[in-house]
């Protein structure tokens, strides 16, 4: 679904979403919406606040999951709610209407 990527170049952080999921591309795309950058040289630990609070802000963002039922199979997609940004979904050309049921996921980090 989503996998959040801090870099750090030696002395500031890139932040953003990993679109392999492995941590395999070599840079974070400037464009994507939760691209994050802080300019260094800053001591260790400010990076490290900046990096805890910007993974805090994008785990704790509302995530839900939208079923419509089909008479195969359940279209499911995962979308970050604050922004309706589709994440991932399970089949393609989902009925055009109203989701059956919308799952709000729980993934509080306390």
């Amino acid at each position: 679904m989503r996998t959040l990527r801090v870099d750090f170049d030696g002395t500031g952080l890139t932040a953003g979403n990993d679109p392999s999921h492995q941590i395999t591309e070599a840079h974070l795309d400037p464009d994507d919406p939760d691209y994050f950058r802080v300019f260094g040289p800053l001591p260790p630990d400010v990076l490290a606040d900046h990096a805890y609070e910007w993974f805090q802000r994008g785990a704790s963002r509302p995530i839900e999951r939208r079923e419509w039922d089909g008479t195969e199979h359940v279209w499911l997609e995962w979308v970050l709610a604050d922004v309706d940004r589709l994440l991932s979904a399970k089949y393609q050309g989902r009925p055009d209407r109203p989701p059956d049921r919308v799952v709000r996921l729980d993934h509080s980090l306390s």
